[in-house]
């Protein structure tokens, strides 16, 4: 049976892929969860012409972040915290490191573990859609 996915499904395709299935599968499974319809639904084309909206959309999205990443990438901020020796007294997380970036949110940057020495760092921070940049950290002790 051939069918319009309306959402993306694992190792079938992604929303807007044509595909030929099962009948049973098609009726038992992709149908009543409205994951696909039939080609000669009348919302077919209408969910098509949604599909490239959303698709069009996500584009200018992708650039506008293309653009952030570039201005970010590279960049070198420190951050200074109360330290004995080479310790911090209290770990340096992803809210603070996002404050000093300014307007990058919390959820992109990608810290194995919370910070919790003197020093130098590179964190990376994940945009999705495969955009990622580097910023360098630098971790002093307040004096």
């Amino acid at each position: 049976m051939k069918l319009i996915l309306i959402e993306n499904v694992a190792k079938l395709g992604v929303a807007g892929d044509g595909v030929d299935v099962a009948d049973g599968f098609a009726r038992n499974y992709l149908i009543p969860k409205n994951l696909a319809v039939m080609p000669e639904d009348s919302r077919a084309r209408e969910i098509l012409n949604k599909l490239e909206m959303k698709k069009e959309k996500n584009e200018k999205e992708k650039i506008e972040m293309g653009k952030i990443v570039a201005e970010i990438d590279g960049k070198k901020i420190v951050i200074t915290a109360k330290a004995n020796k080479n310790k911090l007294f209290a770990a340096i997380n992803k809210d603070q490191i996002a404050t000093e970036l300014q307007g990058v949110k919390p959820e992109t940057i990608v810290l194995e573990e919370p910070i919790k020495e003197l020093g130098d760092y590179k964190i990376r921070l994940d945009f999705g859609s495969g955009l990622n940049a580097f910023v360098n950290l630098e971790v002093k002790s307040e004096k």
